[in-house]
């Protein structure tokens, strides 16, 4: 047995202890090693570095100092009796030690530190815990799938198979004319849950109807694997910027997420879908790996998946387990293992990922969110106290990327307009709109405005749960339906088994548009106008089993179809039906009133009252959250009349009345339908948010009253600190270019602050107006800074002089301090003699 004697080298300790990654992982895999060891090993695994004090490691990780101490020595212990015929390992003192076992670069600490000694895993050990947290996985989700298959009533996830197995062979472009804009679900080959099911399919729409060549070109190019993929990202996400009108088209669609679900319908060897905050952000976080910069994040994204997909390509027990399901469809073992981390780290919890989730999930206190949440927290804080926030500041400073950054951090669900002298309460509460009935009759319909349907979303939501949210539209309306009549019957039974609802008036035939036809001989005209042209995708259905009662509930997917080979029933909805063969008397829900005869017609059932029938008959699993967050955002808040566009919603968004107990009249209340969330009154729930953004010197500042000011909490975004947060901490400056844009910005501020302009921290420059430099950096740093001036700073430094008896001579003073710094640097050359 070898004696290994412990170093000190300059207050390090340290020993080769000569045991390898494949040596940790047999150790780590016994199943004789206890889950508490790992739990030690793996909060130390998480922290930055893999090193740390039990303090430090406690603080950030939770657990107690003295337990982890405990453990890890405990755990040296094992590995010592492990190998117990191979080293024992003595400490400087003399004695055996153990805890040096599983760590190494072992220093004492200074007073001021966190903790007394500070170690780190060794690097052979940290390889073998990477490499157990993918086997970990795969043992988790083969659990997970010897109960419940690829589809079943809680997470339907073979539509994925689907969707590869009739992209087959297709180019881009038919996949993206054919599926990814298909108005439908993945029945018909369409995306559920993988883009912007809403704006983006309007985008790709827009484009396969009015741009198919450009199109054409910008997806070959995606799929073009003669770029790189970061290369191919980047300019698919400029290509397709480019292709759209300048308004109208609010979408997502050039983002990574969009480009890799038709990538992975291309070629899913290759690609496999992907969501940034649910699967890549997690899979890092379980990992211990650094998230990359944006435009990078799916190139990674994909590496980190490769040795999970190797390991579930060779577990034979894994693909027994889903060998029967994905019969006749393309296998992909990229998306087998895609499945892994969304069904284990996105839609899982305690009772999936196990006691990793603790530490990950529970605690959120790993470094990686640590270091996320030191930007915003303060910010964050503010808004969780106050319910509403403004932040404020000079231009550029980057208020509504902080604005949108706090949302994201809140995993919240986010609204955005922006104020402008003509917004009004007809835009933001609720108003009257014009509506054409279909046969040149012009009227007028109440309609929510951005807020109040952001809000009503926000109420639904603590009925439901977050996956069931994502698939209602932004006004759900409840239909009663009838399927076949009462009680029992074939129709009822095909409909609930397949996912529909049907009804018949077969003797018309097919009619492209009921709003168009006359010929009513069998009757019918408004029930086969609401189900073919009223009814829309994300609105609520109920199954109408007695006049009184309903036996389902389910969620419009489809769009109207007519099948010949439905018989008498030949008119078809596809439904997800989120509750079956239930027995819940509903007259309550619906004013008091039983259904009546018409097969299909709006209910007066909220769509909130629904869902909760919906909640009372869901398992656990799918139970709703109360607490999750909306956040709505009001760019340039101080450019609109703000007590135009409230109205009294003065009352209701105070931080005191949110909720029922805030509930105000609106203007229109008299027109509001029964069914409707708010019928008996508008009110703010409780998770609302309002984030506001203003510069401090728009001209249209005093139109905030101080009645709107007391319901806001106020903070100011410096300069100084936008230069920190978009320039010093970003990955996209080299730090030559970081130090000369700090000197520039700091010497050029600092010159609009002197008296003599009379204009004052308010008109500082912020970094965003800085970040314009990697627009010109090809040209050269003097070139790049020269044109950031003149095409960017310039204009806008005259308009704070604008009036000015020397408002030249004062801009030109301005200039001079941008440029000082590089006046300073040349001179200093010359002194040197270069």
């Amino acid at each position: 047995m070898r004696t290994i004697q412990v170093q000190n080298t300059n207050g390090v300790y340290s020993c080769d202890i000569g045991i390898t990654k494949e040596e940790w992982l047999e150790i780590l895999k016994d199943t004789g090693t206890s889950e508490n060891f790992k739990d030690a090993l793996l909060r130390f695994y998480y922290m930055p570095g893999h090193r740390g004090s039990c303090t430090a490691v406690g603080n950030k990780m939770g657990g107690n100092p003295r337990a982890l101490n405990i453990l890890i020595s405990k755990f040296g212990n094992r590995v010592q009796k492990h190998f117990k015929d191979r080293f024992e390992v003595i400490g400087v003192d003399g004695d055996p030690s153990r805890w040096i076992i599983p760590m190494n670069n072992g220093k004492r600490l200074s007073k001021d530190d966190e903790g007394s000694f500070e170690w780190e895993l060794r690097s052979e050990l940290a390889e073998a815990i990477k490499e157990y947290l993918y086997g970990y996985l795969v043992e988790q989700y083969k659990r997970l799938r010897s109960h419940q298959p690829l589809r079943n009533d809680e997470w339907d996830e073979l539509y994925k198979w689907e969707l590869i197995s009739v992209s087959r062979g297709k180019t881009a472009f038919e996949i993206v004319r054919d599926h990814v804009a298909h108005p439908s679900k993945a029945a018909k080959g369409g995306f559920e849950n993988l883009i912007d099911a809403v704006r983006d399919n309007k985008t790709l729409k827009y484009l396969v109807e009015n741009k198919p060549s450009e199109l054409n070109d910008v997806l070959n190019r995606l799929v073009n694997e003669a770029e790189t993929l970061d290369k191919r990202l980047s300019d698919y996400k400029a290509s397709m910027s480019a292709l759209l009108p300048p308004s109208g088209y609010s979408s997502k669609a050039n983002d990574e997420r969009t480009a890799a679900s038709i990538l992975t319908c291309f070629n899913p060897k290759k690609y496999t879908f992907y969501k940034y905050r649910l699967m890549y952000e997690r899979l890092c976080l379980f990992l211990g790996e650094p998230e990359q910069k944006t435009g990078m994040c799916y190139t990674h994204y994909l590496q980190l998946l490769a040795p999970l997909a190797q390991l579930a390509a060779n577990d034979a027990s894994l693909q027994a387990a889903v060998k029967e399901q994905l019969t006749g469809m393309v296998q992909s073992d990229l998306l087998l293992a895609q499945d892994i981390v969304w069904m284990l780290l996105a839609c899982g919890g305690k009772q999936r990922t196990g006691f990793i989730f603790d530490i990950l999930f529970s605690t959120n206190k790993t470094s990686t969110d640590m270091t996320i949440k030191s930007k915003y927290e303060k910010y964050i804080q503010l808004l969780k106290a106050n319910k509403n926030l403004i932040l404020t500041g000079a231009p550029g400073t980057g208020k509504t990327t902080i604005a949108k950054a706090i949302a994201e951090e809140m995993e919240a669900e986010v609204g955005f307009v922006q104020f402008h002298p003509s917004y009004d309460y007809t835009d933001f509460v609720e108003g009257l709109r014009p509506l054409n009935d279909g046969n040149g009759n012009v009227g007028f319909e109440r309609r929510d405005g951005a807020f109040k349907g952001f809000c009503k979303k926000a109420q639904l939501s603590r009925s439901i749960d977050n996956h069931t949210m994502t698939e209602l539209n932004d006004a759900p309306i409840v239909w009663k339906v009838s399927l076949a009549g009462t009680g029992d019957n074939p129709i009822r039974t095909d409909c609930l088994n397949n996912g529909y609802v049907r009804i018949g008036w077969d003797a018309y035939g097919d009619i492209e548009d009921f709003n168009e036809f006359e010929d009513y001989t069998d009757g019918g005209r408004n029930v086969l106008r609401a189900f073919q042209s009223q009814m829309r995708e994300g609105d609520i259905v109920v199954s109408c089993y007695t006049a009184k009662e309903i036996d389902a509930i389910g969620i419009v997917v489809g769009e109207y179809e007519f099948k010949k080979s439905g018989g008498r029933y030949p008119r078809y909805r596809a439904v997800k039906w989120l509750v079956k063969n239930i027995r819940e008397e509903i007259i309550a829900q619906n004013a008091g009133k039983r259904f009546t005869l018409p097969a299909v017609y709006k209910s007066n059932i909220s769509a909130e009252d629904a869902l909760k029938i919906v909640q009372k008959y869901s398992p656990p699993t799918m139970k709703a959250d109360d607490n999750r967050p909306f956040i709505f955002i009001i760019d340039e808040i101080n450019r609109g009349e703000i007590s135009k566009i409230f109205g009294e919603l003065f009352f209701s968004i105070d931080p005191g009345y949110r909720g029922e107990k805030g509930k105000v009249q609106t203007q229109y209340q008299n027109m509001i339908e029964d069914g409707d969330v708010f019928k008996k009154g508008f009110f703010v729930p409780d998770n609302v948010y309002i984030i506001g953004t203003m510069n401090d010197i728009d001209r249209s500042v005093e139109s905030m009253d101080f009645a709107m000011r007391r319901r806001f909490a106020w903070a100011e975004v410096t300069a100084e600190e936008s230069y920190q947060r978009m320039i010093a901490e970003s990955d996209d400056f080299t730090e030559d270019d970081k130090e000369a844009i700090g000197q520039r910005m700091a010497a050029l501020n600092a010159a609009i602050l002197k008296p003599e302009l009379g204009l004052g921290e308010a008109y500082q420059i912020g970094a965003a107006y800085f970040r314009k430099y990697l627009d010109y950096e090809a040209q050269g740093m003097d070139a790049a800074f020269e044109m950031l001036w003149e095409n960017h700073l310039k204009g806008l430094l005259f308009e704070y002089l604008r009036g000015n008896q020397n408002a030249n001579a004062q801009l030109a003073e301005l200039k001079k301090a941008y440029d000082q710094k590089a006046v300073e640097h040349e001179e200093a050359d010359k002194d040197n003699g270069q």
